[in-house]
């Protein structure tokens, strides 16, 4: 039994490995995308102004509110 757990182990172990190796070079396309998206986002916040970021705010407490009732049942 243990012999069998050793290989299945390090079956897995194999698996994760490749599967590290085929996310590598996805993870270093994401990157600048990731920044290219942040840098639009901040456009488009200093575009927006303090009405925008007054908007998200409140946004952003519904969400909350929201989290915090879904587990009680409530919405």
């Amino acid at each position: 039994m243990a012999s069998e757990d050793a290989a299945a182990i390090k079956g897995l172990e194999a698996e994760v490995k490749a599967a590290q190796k085929e996310l590598e070079p996805i993870s270093k396309k994401l990157a600048p995308l990731q920044a290219k998206a942040a840098a639009l986002e901040q456009r488009i916040e200093d575009a927006g102004g303090p009405p925008l970021k007054k908007q998200r705010q409140k946004v952003a407490q519904l969400q909350q509110v929201g989290g915090l009732l879904t587990p009680l049942g409530m919405l």
